[in-house]
């Protein structure tokens, strides 16, 4: 049996986040879970990652989370062979029933998208607006030398 808590070690020590112990056990605990439940390629996948690595982690997470979560006799296998396409990260099979998941980046919402996109193309049409500017005014009057603002003084009660 492979020593998980080596492997484990060895992965924290490769990227720039200190690990705890608990960080280390709770690695190598999950990467047994897995190998028992025949996600070894995925073990592997972690073990080899340079770059990426933060992306692996998330799938050895979400496998954890899906083998944690449904019984041994459901089927879970990692980048299954399906032919010449590429392949989804997981198919699990429960039952009579299929489901192919594929793990993604979260992005922004395409509302927001559209949103900045348009306060964009404000900004660069207003750009665009001739507007003439008094310069040196004061209340929105021309200075000349007669102009003279008085000074107030008010009483905050």
């Amino acid at each position: 049996m492979k020593n998980y808590l080596t492997i484990a070690r060895k992965i924290f020590a490769g990227i720039r986040y200190e690990a705890s112990e608990e960080d280390v056990k709770r690695l190598a605990d999950n990467m047994a879970l897995l190998e028992k439940r025949g996600l070894g390629k995925l073990n592997q996948r972690l073990i080899d990652s340079e770059r990426g690595i933060w992306a692996t982690i998330a799938e050895h997470n979400f496998a954890v989370i899906l083998v944690s979560q449904h019984c041994s006799t459901s089927s879970i296998s990692y980048e299954p062979d399906i032919g010449s396409q590429r392949p989804p990260d997981y198919k699990v099979e429960i039952g009579d029933i299929t489901y192919w998941i594929q793990m993604k980046y979260l992005s922004k919402l395409e509302r927001e998208n559209r949103q900045d996109k348009i306060i964009q193309q404000i900004k660069r049409d207003a750009k665009e607006i001739k507007v003439g500017k008094l310069k040196e005014s004061v209340n929105g009057l021309r200075k000349s030398p007669r102009f003279r603002p008085k000074k107030r003084k008010y009483l905050v009660v």
